[in-house]
């Protein structure tokens, strides 16, 4: 599992997430969705090994920054 908190078309967006949360202590990563409109860069963190372990994350990453990101599978 992953949790997604973004996705952004402009790269620098992204990465200044990408810096904001790992200024408070979380390893994120971007991802590059590439289509035919674009490409999409996805910040993501992770991945965990249970939903559970994803939700806890999820819960962490709100308490801490206020910030809520959306729970799927990473394939």
């Amino acid at each position: 599992y992953i949790l997604q908190l973004g996705s952004f078309s402009d790269e620098l967006n992204a990465k200044g997430l990408v810096e904001n949360i790992e200024q408070v202590g979380f390893e994120a990563f971007l991802e590059p969705l590439f289509s035919e409109h674009g490409t999409v860069w996805r910040v993501r963190l992770g991945p965990y090994s249970s939903r559970d372990q994803a939700n806890q994350a999820a819960e962490n990453l709100r308490e801490r920054i206020g910030r809520d990101g959306l729970i799927m599978r990473y394939e």
